[in-house]
């Protein structure tokens, strides 16, 4: 066998990962979206499902991609998008993220919590 079944328990978790932008991206080509802003808080949204998913399914390669992801779509939305915009929009976007990195930020603490009290006992 090529993959000890830790690295290849790795490597479907990363193709997996990689699946599922690819999708996001894909239904986002089909339905016709191809704004900067609406693009980097969708693939936000997808990130912090997929931190979600990490925790559900206790991987943590999974989770901490998600946290990368998360890191990525708001650097891009601070440093790309937002420059070429009208007010309302920046304002709009800037909620939106702030909306998803605050469910986020309350997934990701509340599991951790859970996860820890489970170690505990």
């Amino acid at each position: 066998m090529m993959f000890r079944s830790g690295s290849l328990r790795l490597f479907k978790t990363y193709y997996c990962v990689l699946k599922f932008f690819v999708f996001i991206y894909v239904a986002e080509a089909v339905f016709g979206i191809h704004h900067g802003v609406v693009l980097t808080v969708s693939w936000l949204l997808g990130a912090t499902v997929l931190l979600f998913a990490g925790f559900r399914f206790n991987n943590v390669a999974m989770r901490r991609s998600g946290l990368v992801a998360c890191m990525l779509c708001v650097m891009k939305l601070l440093l790309v998008d937002i420059s070429y915009r009208g007010d309302l929009t920046k304002a709009l976007a800037f909620m939106a993220a702030g909306i998803i990195l605050l469910g986020a930020c309350f997934v990701y603490n509340y599991f951790s919590r859970t996860m820890d009290d489970d170690g505990k006992n």
